[in-house]
């Protein structure tokens, strides 16, 4: 008995440790503002007097006042109070008389919700309070419920469509962008318009659940100014009672297109090029006019500014302040300009500036309609390219010496360093006896160099210079002056030749003189020591000579006048000078310190090299001054 006792007690421990309290929530669905029962379970091992159960609804589900009704089958004289606090359940069963419920399982309460305007899937997360006679808490296990609202829901991700500053005449696609944050899919029927020039091909379109879709909106002005305009979405979200429409804000800047463009020329320095102004216009344009700041290299001409075959009732005008040039045009009758595109006119420049690219920039442009509104829509920037020659010269020419008897010529190299021919179209010189002898105009091509040669006829002895000016088409260089320099001397020198005579050797020695000569001397080196002699021709009439030696086979020779009376005649021997030879023979005799005097004590002579060869004796003499007039003879007897 004792055992059984026991085993039984065991027993009843175990099961009271088992022993399980659950209440459950079931599931529920359905449309908005659809009313679903929810039911509660309990499944009890305790004696349940009372229970507390309290269910965050959320916002968007609301308990309908009444609707908790307690199983009859689980009710012991208990009393259930429902209400709704704030945005929860509360459900309260009781027994004043400390009565358990009955049964260990089944459905404890039902109760309607309403359900809200926007999908969802909620869990019911119940808290639970069960209680036994004495009031105490007894151990339970909760099962959530669920709760679905099952509907589309459409959310705009685009709830304002700017089009922008876009010109008329056109069609500009904008995106709607339109998402389904329901749980159903979402139709869109239908998309209404204020305005017209709106319009959407996309219709109908479904939307999946939790997905996005573009619906292109195409827009057409025909009229410019802004505008706001409005489209409303139709659609299926929430049965159509909430959501199922939706404005969208429309706004663009429409308008009318009309442009001048300044068109591009191109040519080389002194040119006069035409630059093209055109229009393109939508609406009806009678006048207008451009403002244009002028590069310094380029200039208007006469009659600058034409109008194209477009005017055919218009004067064009043209007027320059400063380096600022304004065009005009207008009719006098208002009326339009022909045509919707093309040239209105050109601009005549002449080019008057170096190598470079010049920008016309369009400044205070207007396009003015009949009504005097300024419609001009856009502008856009030309430019010149001017191409010129760079000259590159030496900026002096020293041209050397010449006799008074001579023309002296000399060559000037010219560079082309630019990028357009280069023309040399005239030279002049700031002195006379000067000339250009390359023919007029000289033209040398980009890169290239050409030799201009210089032609100098002296009138008098003595050092010459002037100023040689090169008109160009450089546009830096027009005139380019480059210094010419040089010596111009009146032709006086010696003259020797020789010839054996027996046995002596006869130098006879020659002056050509420009000038007027009094007296003459020089130094001969190189001749024997002794058995020289010197003896004087007709020239020296009124002269005496002298043979100085001078000791080592040099000899100086002086011809004057106590009278100062000049040499006769102007060429031809003056002297000889005769010495002894040998056979063979070879001397090498060399003039020096060479003074040929003019009437007023001036040494004149030139220096003049002449070689000759005297066949007739075959000897070979050959005399070489420098300019002064020193030089050096060298004899030779051949066998």
């Amino acid at each position: 008995m004792k055992r059984l006792i026991l085993a039984i007690g065991c027993w009843l421990c175990v099961a009271s440790t088992m022993a399980t309290n659950r209440l459950t929530l079931s599931t529920a669905e359905g449309s908005p503002r659809d009313t679903v029962t929810l039911t509660a379970t309990l499944a009890a091992t305790d004696a349940v007097v009372a229970a507390e159960v309290v269910i965050p609804l959320g916002d968007n589900i609301s308990y309908e006042a009444g609707s908790a009704i307690l199983a009859s089958a689980r009710s012991n004289g208990h009393v259930l109070s429902a209400s709704q606090v704030g945005t929860e359940l509360r459900v309260y069963i009781y027994s004043v008389a400390l009565q358990p419920l009955r049964g260990e399982s089944g459905e404890l309460f039902t109760c309607r919700l309403i359900l809200g305007d926007k999908p969802l899937t909620q869990a019911l997360v119940p808290q639970v309070v069960l209680s036994d006679a004495s009031g105490n808490a007894i151990g339970r296990e909760i099962t959530n419920g669920e709760l679905t609202i099952l509907a589309p829901e459409m959310t705009i991700q685009t709830p304002v469509i700017d089009y922008g500053h876009i010109p008329i005449r056109s069609t500009y696609t904008q995106a709607l962008r339109i998402t389904n944050s329901g749980n159903m899919p979402l139709t869109v029927s239908e998309i209404l318009f204020t305005d017209s020039e709106y319009s959407c091909d996309d219709l109908p379109v479904i939307i999946p659940a939790g997905a996005t879709q573009p619906l292109s909106i195409r827009y057409a002005p025909t009229m410019y100014g802004a505008v706001s305009s409005k489209l409303t979405v139709i659609t299926n979200a929430v049965n159509g009672m909430y959501n199922a429409v939706r404005d969208v804000t429309l706004k663009a800047d429409p308008f009318s297109v009309n442009e001048l463009h300044v068109g591009n020329a191109s040519g080389i320095a002194d040119d006069t090029v035409s630059v093209p102004l055109t229009m393109n216009n939508m609406e009806a344009i009678p006048a207008g006019q451009v403002q244009f700041v002028l590069p310094k290299a380029l200039h208007v001409v006469d009659g600058a500014f034409r109008l194209s075959s477009r005017a055919t009732d218009h004067q064009a005008m043209l007027q320059q302040r400063g380096d600022t040039l304004t065009l005009y045009f207008f009719s006098p009758t208002n009326t339009p300009l022909t045509g919707e595109d093309g040239e209105l006119g050109t601009l005549r420049l002449r080019l008057d500036g170096t190598s470079g690219t010049y920008y016309l920039h369009p400044l205070n442009t207007v396009l003015a309609n009949v009504a005097a509104v300024n419609m001009v829509s856009a502008v856009s920037n030309g430019y010149v390219t001017i191409r010129s020659p760079r000259l590159h010269a030496a900026s002096s020419v020293q041209m050397g010496q010449v006799a008074v008897v001579d023309t002296l010529l000399a060559a000037l190299t010219l560079t082309n360093n630019g990028n357009a021919p280069l023309v040399v179209e005239r030279v002049m010189f700031l002195a006379e006896g000067y000339r250009c002898v390359t023919p007029l105009p000289l033209t040398i091509e980009q890169g290239r160099s050409a030799m201009l040669s210089i032609q100098y006829t002296p009138r008098a002895d003595g050092a010459f210079g002037t100023t040689m000016q090169l008109y160009t088409n450089d546009p830096d260089r027009r005139m380019y002056s480059v210094a010419l320099t040089g010596k111009a001397y009146e032709p006086n020198n010696l003259m020797l030749s020789g010839q054996r005579a027996g046995k002596n050797y006869v130098l006879t020695v020659g002056l050509n003189n420009y000038s007027q000569v009094s007296a003459l001397q020089f130094e001969l080196a190189g001749l024997p020591e002794a058995g020289v002699q010197l003896a004087t021709i007709s020239r020296l009439a009124q002269h005496s000579a002298m043979l100085v030696p001078m000791g080592g086979g040099t000899y100086r020779v002086v011809v004057y006048s106590f009278a100062n009376a000049a040499i006769s005649g102007n060429s031809g021997a003056v002297l000889t000078i005769t010495f002894p030879t040998t056979n063979p023979m070879h001397i090498n005799a060399t003039v020096s310190n060479v003074v040929i005097s003019s009437m007023l004590g001036q040494n004149v002579a030139s220096g003049d090299a002449p070689t000759w060869q005297d066949e007739l004796c075959e000897h070979t003499v050959t005399v070489l001054t420098d300019n002064n007039a020193a030089g050096k003879a060298e004899i030779h007897d051949a066998e």
